[in-house]
């Protein structure tokens, strides 16, 4: 009942977004298309008018210059071609202009989404000679010698030559095809689901505090807490700087503390053993949970999936070391192995005693 009641209030309206990777069809008007590029555009209806909707033309808000009207300080009349012929024809003729400039930029931002292949549906013009939408400008400028022509410094295609009247299509360029993934082939495995479980919100929402990065007891806390969730976002030594500049911006830390850090994790980075990890050669995995039925979890902080291997690391800022950690990095390696990983080898990296034990 909550869910219909949220589905009634706010669900109905909301998207989805689509990932790119996906094969579908992402269907948005051309002012939401601003600033973004697709391999691929189509433009179904090539045809709004150049000027404004006969049916949607705006008031005008004007002010008389000649008498007796003067003395009117505003004057709302209907935008329409008529006025050419009266006394604010200044205003209608600079919002005419005003209206051709904005649809002539629409048609700008809808040319110049596509990277690969633009595909534009535009109906031809009942009167060639009246250019009236922009199906009329399309079919004048692609079907007019006029435009074959070479500008100082810059020429210009050929449209016309790339135009056929008879069947009435503009082609130029090749046609574009997506390139064949590797995956492609691979079998896609379905997971039926025999019944879907409803737990009560609240039997499992529980508070979580992002504020602690506020409440240092003391400097060793703030800074091993810190590398730790800095470590956390780092896949390659490469990411140290940015990864501890958007705590200094937070302004969880200062820029002396932020220099500190980045020397201090590129001397860790730099250890033969942990070199390896940060080099890029491996696929990384930082604080992704392992699921393992009813519900449990467990969380390494770091996984590193190679050709032939998998190492897990776990950070650990403390001061002592423990047989709790083995027997959580032993059910870390026995959780990977369960996932058909044959050679998977555990680390517990003790920074602070400048330590890493194998399991």
């Amino acid at each position: 009942s909550r869910f219909l009641q949220w589905w009634d209030d706010t669900g109905s309206r909301k998207t989805i977004a689509t990932p790119d990777a996906q094969n579908a069809i992402r269907i948005l008007t051309i002012h939401k298309s601003k600033g973004l590029g697709f391999k691929v555009v189509i433009v179904p209806f090539g045809d709004w008018e150049i000027d404004h909707k006969p049916s949607k033309q705006p008031v005008l808000w004007c002010h008389p210059d000649k008498t007796p009207f003067n003395q009117l300080h505003l004057v709302p009349v209907r935008y329409g071609s008529v006025l050419g012929n009266t006394i604010f024809a200044d205003d209608y003729f600079n919002e005419k202009l005003h209206a051709f400039i904005d649809n002539l930029n629409t048609l700008y931002v809808a040319f110049t989404r596509s990277k690969e292949e633009l595909i534009v549906f535009s109906p031809k013009p009942k009167k060639p000679e009246k250019i009236s939408s922009m199906s009329d400008l399309l079919w004048n400028g692609l079907s007019t010698d006029g435009y074959d022509s070479t500008r100082e410094g810059e020429s210009l295609l050929p449209l016309a030559s790339h135009f056929d009247s008879e069947s009435a299509v503009f082609e130029l360029g090749s046609w574009w095809h997506p390139e064949k993934k590797k995956n492609e082939d691979r079998p896609v495995t379905e997971i039926p689901m025999q019944r879907i479980h409803s737990v009560s919100p609240d039997d499992r929402l529980q508070l979580r505090l992002h504020g602690k990065g506020f409440f240092f007891d003391n400097k060793e806390r703030k800074h091993g807490t810190l590398m730790h969730e800095v470590l956390s976002r780092i896949h390659t030594k490469a990411d140290i700087r940015q990864a501890v500049e958007g705590y200094r911006v937070s302004g969880v830390i200062n820029r002396e503390e932020a220099d500190v850090l980045c020397g201090r994790l590129d001397a860790l980075l730099d250890k033969q053993l942990v070199a390896g990890w940060y080099d890029g050669t491996a696929r990384i995995l930082n604080e992704v949970d392992i699921l393992y039925g009813k519900g449990l979890a467990k969380r390494p902080d770091r996984v590193m999936i190679y050709d032939d291997q998998v190492v897990v690391v776990d950070y650990k800022f403390g001061q002592k070391e423990s047989k709790t950690y083995i027997s959580q990095m032993k059910e870390y390696v026995g959780l990977i192995r369960q996932m058909d990983y044959k050679q998977v080898t555990g680390y517990i990296w003790y920074v602070e005693l400048d330590k890493i034990e194998a399991v």
